[in-house]
């Protein structure tokens, strides 16, 4: 479903974390934005997630027992582009 974005986002904070992290941790392609988490890192999870949430944006993740990581994924082709 369409999700309305601002035209434009306040630079805060929380926008310079979700950056940071992303510049660390992230990729984006199709659409998606990922970032890959650690195993110290999975309480970062919460705070991806109600980001991105105040835009009615979808977060999923999935646990990679083998890596033990936590891949997070943010569905959306506007913030895709802006990081891209």
């Amino acid at each position: 479903r369409p999700v309305n974005l601002p035209a434009q986002l306040q630079l805060d904070d929380d926008l310079l974390w979700i950056m940071g992290l992303w510049l660390a941790e992230g990729t984006s392609r199709h659409g998606e934005l990922s970032f890959w988490l650690c195993e110290d890192e999975f309480h970062f999870y919460e705070r991806i997630a109600d980001y991105f949430a105040q835009f009615g944006l979808k977060t999923t993740h999935r646990f990679r027992e083998g890596r033990r990581s936590l891949d997070v994924t943010v569905y959306s082709v506007h913030f895709a582009n802006i990081f891209a």
